[in-house]
Parts: structure tokens; C-alpha cells; sequence
């Protein structure tokens, strides 16, 4: 309690008013000074408000805009966005376990497994970055047995999707076994992978199609549509009946029998996933995102569940196209139905970012997250950043071979080779003309067991082309006997050969890859026009070759004098008649000039007829490297200038050729 005196003392405070000292005012001092600074502080302040008023306005501007753009669709995220989200959505995977786990499935579930179409188990571990392998079979012919091999993140993914399919698996731990040396030397590996069916290279059009529906023959048949791309040469000849022309897209054929089956109630009932996956993959090389687009629809219509598979496919779509937005958008829909980005999503994404930093960035984000303990995902991922490494060692570090591997296996580990690699390897020496180099990456290449395939074949040729001296490196190139079994004549090589030949001017070169080209039915556009000047420009048979250029003589070496029987119509039947045979005949109203014309063009005809019948005897590139060899001793030989036309191509190579089907004949083609 207060006393009463101390009670009023604190009221009298409170009350009293307090004794304050004057307040003071300054006043401007009206001089000239003052009104200037005044002045000044005032232009100052408006300065400052229009600032920050502008700066409001176009803040307001932005976000309206972005507002109704985002309602619209039309918002385009930039890439700290997507990474964000992936960040967010991806799970973290620990170190690789290889042999981690048994699984041991039911008997009645060894078919669905190792049989099925959208339940193979090798598929399901795939997805979820995970390795599985037939474990050795207690008993012949057991297939219940498999071997996982992955993180433990991506393992228990993997067996979540499996006992979706069969919950009575056994799963059991294999625990590392003691190192014993003799044990290692004396066991034989044996791995098991999945078979691979031969694919018919016919076009789409003509594949039968199989009497029975079934989930599996659909599938086989949609493979069999997108494994050949027929050259342009072949469907002059075998055109589909709804095509409307040579210069037509022929994925549009293919599109239009996938369109069938799925209006045909009884391939319908069949498709499968993976069936939808293999054509909007093949729609996805060939740029085709409106066709990817409406397959992932008709696949809703079905009611097949898309998988991460699904949208990965659609996202390197959108990564192919540079479509963030699109990309973006996919992402939310995969997210959306409850899936989980894998180590494929994010080398989509890299794929989609243009700037080199950022690539690099994401490789080490995806390095911490641990994606990269898969090596099919870490192959991927080098395969989109080697062609940046090995451009900043060769302009920035000035490395070998040897210094470049080391610090590539610094970078990656020892799993990062792969063909795809490699050829984009290939490419960058290639484009700054590094023969020596190339040579080199092509042993450590058969040192580490990678196999060139067509593209590494095209991207060395293509390397010849942009060297200096394009023709001492094709000798070079093409005296290697490996190099000369892995030559085939399909479209892209024969188009680079064919233009190596006519621009260093060789003769038997020109006219070897002109004739194999003919006799695989996969002569370039550039090519049949290169020849086909002969029909408006012929000069005369009987004229020096120093008198005459290079282009006007090459087509009738290519070609042969017109006076010898085409195999075509010395054995063969059929032949389209282009060219009235009544009108040969008429050689009174005609000129020399015009018969001669006349006959360059039913030989062009027969040329590129002649696959119909004929295919050569010997190798390719056997018979290239016969052609260079002859080449270089026309060069060395002095008469060459003073001799014909006729003697030129009475001196040239010869194609042995041999009949298809119940032709067997054996014949030289002069």
C-alpha cells in the first residue's frame, strides 16, 4: 500500500505542467545563397518522386503482365524456376550398391516379368535408374530370379513398382562375400541381356501387318514402321498410294497407319504403353511435337497411365524445340500425377539450357543429388557437355590426348565412354581438322571396346571434307581395313563420298559410289542432279578431255557410253518404260544430239532401277578403295589430257554385280 503523501505526489507530477524553455524558430535568411540551394534540394526531390513513381508504374506494368499472361499461357519461366522445382521434386540418391538385393518372383508371375510388354522388369528398373540382371538360374531355364544393382533411393523405387505388379516377391539381401582371389580367376560371367528381334529394312508401307492382335505384335509392328527411314530414291519407285508427293514427309505415312491402328477397335483393345513410347520417340527425332502431342493424348484416351518415361519423352520434346514454357508446363503435369523426376528429366533439362555455365552447373547439382551413380544417366550427361570440355582444351589448355582423358575420367570416372560420346568427340576434331587426333580417339575408342557405328562413319567423312587436303586424308582414311568393312552405302555417306569425289575430280571414285548407291537405292538428291546435267549440256563423245571441264565429262564417266546393254535390259524385266521406245527408233527426224540425249536418260533410269534386281558382289568398301587406288594412277599417268571421252570410260573401274532372288547370274557392270 502507498502512503497518502506519496499518492499525492505522484498526482501533483502528472498534473503540474513542466517549465520548458522557449522554442526557437530559424528562419531562411532571404539571400541569394539560399534561395539557390532551396532551390536545387526542391528540383531534387521532384527528381527523386518521378523516379520512384516510374519506377512503381513499370513494377505494376510488369506484374499486370505477367499476371495475364500466366492466365493466357503465355508465361515463360526462366531456368532458375525449373531448377527450383527439380530440386524440390527429386529424391537425393546415396552411393551405387551393385548386387544389392535377390528378387525372387512367383511362378505365376516369371511371364509378366520377362514377357510382357509394359510390365518387363528390365524396363521397370530403368526408370527409376536402376540395374537388374538374371541372377544364375538354379535349375535350367529359371527365369525367377534377378539381381538389382543401384542406390538405395532408386532400389526401393524399383521394388515399390514391382510388388505393384506382384506383392508375393521374396526380396533378400546379398551380403558382400570375402575377396578370394582364385574364386575370381576360375568363375565364368555369364551375363543375361534381353534378345533383339531382326528388324525388316522395307518401307513402313509395305510391312504386313500381323494376322493376330496382340499386345506383343503390336508393338513389333510399330517398331518394325519406325526402324527404316527410306531414301528418297527407293520411294520414286515404291511410293505409297496416299502420298501425295517424292517431297512429302514419309513420317507422315507412318503417322497415318499409327492412326489407323488406333481407329481399328481390334489393334485398339492391344496397345500397350511401350508400343505409344517407341512412336513418340521416333516422332521426337524427327522434330515432329505436334505428332508427339497427339500420340500422349490418344494414349489419355486409352486410359493408359502415363509414367515418368512418358513425360521424360515429351520433355526432351520440349528440350529439342527450346520451349521453356512448354517444358515448364510438362513438368507441373508429371509432378501433378504423383511421379518423380529421374536422372533422364534432368538431362532433359540440360538440354534445353543453351548457356554453357549453367550445363556445368547442373551436372554438379545432378553430381550432389546423386543421379550420376547410374552410368547409362552419366553417359547422357556427358554426352551433352563433352563437346564444351574438349573446345576448352584444345583453345584454352592446349592438352593432348592423353591429358584430355585424364582429366575426363577426373571428371566423369572411368563410365563415360559411350558411342554417342564419342561421335560427338568426332565432330569437334573434325571441325577443326584434327586428323592426328582423330586417329588417336579411334584406338582409345577400340581399346575401351565402343564399336563405330554409321554416324562415327559420316563424321569421319565429313571430317575429310572440311580438311584442307580432303583427298590425301580419304586415302588415308580409307586404306584401313576396319574402316573399310564398317563403309556402307547408305544415303548420308554416299552424298559425302559422291561430293568428295566430284570436287577433287576423280573419276573411278565418282562412279564406284554413284553405282553401289544405285544398287542400294540411296543415291542423294545432289548426286542425281550432278548427273542429270548430262541431259542439257552433252558434248561430243570424240573430244579431248583437256578440252573439256570436269563437269561435263564426269557424268558420262559415271554414266558409260550409251552404245553397251544395261544389265537391266540385257536379264532383267522389270523396268519402267519412261521413255517411248518407238521414238529411239525414229533417228531420221531427230538429231545425233537429241538420240544421244535421249539414251543418257533411259541409262539414268535404268541406274537408279537396277537395285530392283542387282546388288553388288563385293564390299563397299573394298571396291572404294580399288576405285582410289585407280584414281591415283590416272593422276600419275601423263596421256590422261590427250585421250576421249570413249577411251576414259573404257579405262575406268567395273562393278561386279550379282541377281537378286532366282537371278543368279554373275556379271561385270562396265
Amino acid at each position: 500500500m502507498h502512503s497518502p503523501k506519496s499518492r499525492d505526489f505522484n498526482l501533483k507530477k502528472r498534473f503540474t505542467p513542466e517549465i520548458r524553455e522557449p522554442v526557437r524558430y530559424s528562419y531562411i535568411e532571404s539571400n541569394d545563397a539560399a534561395e539557390e540551394k532551396q532551390k536545387e534540394n526542391l528540383v531534387k526531390t521532384i527528381v527523386t518522386n518521378l523516379n520512384s513513381s516510374a519506377k512503381y508504374k513499370s513494377y505494376c506494368i510488369e506484374a499486370r503482365l505477367q499476371y495475364h499472361s500466366f492466365k493466357k499461357g503465355l508465361w515463360k519461366p526462366d531456368w532458375h524456376t525449373i531448377k527450383n522445382v527439380l530440386v524440390r521434386a527429386s529424391p537425393t540418391h546415396g552411393p551405387r550398391i551393385d548386387r544389392a538385393a535377390r528378387i525372387i518372383v512367383s511362378p505365376a508371375s516369371t511371364k509378366i516379368f520377362t514377357s510382357s510388354v509394359d510390365h518387363f522388369i528390365f524396363d521397370i528398373a530403368g526408370v527409376h535408374d536402376c540395374t537388374v540382371e538374371l541372377d544364375s538360374p538354379e535349375t535350367p531355364l529359371d527365369y525367377s530370379r534377378f539381381i538389382v544393382s543401384g542406390s538405395s533411393t532408386a532400389i526401393r523405387d524399383t521394388l515399390r513398382s514391382i510388388l505393384k505388379v506382384d506383392p508375393y516377391i521374396k526380396v533378400i539381401p546379398i551380403k558382400p562375400a570375402p575377396l578370394c582371389a582364385e574364386a575370381t580367376v576360375d568363375r565364368k560371367k555369364i551375363r543375361h541381356v534381353p534378345s533383339e528381334r531382326r528388324r525388316p529394312r522395307i518401307p513402313a508401307h509395305m510391312i504386313p501387318q500381323p494376322k493376330i492382335w496382340t499386345s506383343i505384335s503390336l508393338l513389333e509392328y510399330i517398331q518394325d514402321l519406325t526402324v527404316y527411314d527410306p531414301a528418297s530414291h527407293l520411294l520414286r519407285f515404291l511410293l505409297p498410294p496416299s502420298f501425295a508427293s517424292i517431297q512429302s514427309k514419309y513420317s507422315l505415312v507412318i503417322m497415318e497407319l499409327i492412326r489407323k491402328l488406333l481407329m481399328d477397335p481390334e489393334s485398339q483393345r492391344v496397345f500397350s504403353r511401350s508400343a505409344f513410347h517407341r512412336a513418340m520417340n521416333y516422332y521426337v527425332r524427327k522434330n515432329r511435337i505436334d505428332f508427339v502431342r497427339e500420340l500422349f493424348i490418344n494414349m489419355e484416351f486409352l486410359n493408359i497411365p502415363p509414367t515418368t518415361e512418358t513425360y521424360n519423352i515429351m520433355l526432351t520434346a520440349s528440350a529439342v524445340t527450346g520451349d521453356f514454357h512448354n517444358f515448364h508446363f510438362i513438368l507441373h503435369m508429371m509432378l501433378k500425377d504423383g511421379l518423380t523426376p529421374n536422372g533422364k528429366t534432368w538431362v532433359a533439362f540440360i538440354m534445353l539450357v543453351p548457356y554453357r555455365s549453367v550445363k556445368h552447373y547442373l551436372y554438379e547439382k545432378m553430381k550432389q543429388m546423386g543421379f550420376l551413380s547410374h552410368t547409362r544417366t552419366l553417359q547422357h550427361v556427358a554426352e551433352q557437355l563433352i563437346a564444351d570440355d574438349l573446345e576448352k582444351s584444345l583453345l584454352c589448355d592446349n592438352q593432348d590426348h592423353d591429358e584430355f582423358i585424364k582429366t575426363i575420367d577426373l571428371k566423369y570416372g572411368p563410365k563415360w565412354l559411350s558411342i554417342d560420346v564419342a561421335n560427338r568427340i568426332l565432330a569437334v576434331l573434325g571441325k577443326y581438322c584434327l586428323v592426328d587426333r582423330v586417329f588417336q580417339f579411334l584406338e582409345f575408342m577400340e581399346g575401351q571396346s565402343q564399336h563405330p557405328d554409321a554416324w562415327t562413319i559420316n563424321t569421319l567423312l565429313h571430317t575429310c571434307s572440311l580438311s584442307p587436303d580432303p583427298w590425301a586424308l580419304i586415302v588415308d582414311l580409307v586404306s584401313v581395313k576396319k574402316f573399310q568393312a564398317l563403309l556402307q552405302p547408305d544415303s548420308e555417306t554416299c552424298r559425302i563420298l559422291f561430293s568428295l569425289a566430284w570436287t577433287s575430280e576423280k573419276f573411278n571414285m565418282a562412279k564406284v559410289v554413284w553405282r553401289y548407291a544405285c544398287l542400294s537405292a540411296s543415291t542423294p538428291f545432289t548426286a542425281r542432279k550432278r548427273v542429270a546435267r548430262i541431259l542439257t549440256e552433252t558434248p561430243s563423245l570424240t573430244m579431248e578431255l583437256n578440252s573439256l571441264k570436269w563437269i561435263n565429262v564426269a557424268p558420262i564417266a559415271i554414266l558409260g557410253i550409251p552404245g553397251e546393254q544395261h544389265p537391266m535390259e540385257a536379264y532383267s524385266h522389270a523396268v519402267n518404260e519412261n521413255i517411248d521406245s518407238k521414238k529411239l527408233c525414229q533417228s531420221n527426224s531427230r538429231s545425233s544430239e537429241e538420240i544421244l540425249k535421249d539414251n543418257f536418260k533411259r541409262t539414268i533410269d535404268l541406274d537408279l532401277q537396277i537395285f530392283k534386281e542387282w546388288k553388288p558382289t563385293w564390299p563397299f568398301g573394298h571396291m572404294l578403295w580399288r576405285a582410289i587406288q585407280r584414281d591415283n594412277e590416272l593422276k600419275a599417268s601423263k596421256e590422261l589430257p590427250s585421250k576421249n571421252i570413249i577411251w576414259l570410260s573404257n579405262n575406268l573401274c567395273s562393278i561386279p554385280i550379282s541377281g537378286r532372288g532366282e537371278n543368279r547370274r554373275k556379271i561385270i557392270w562396265h
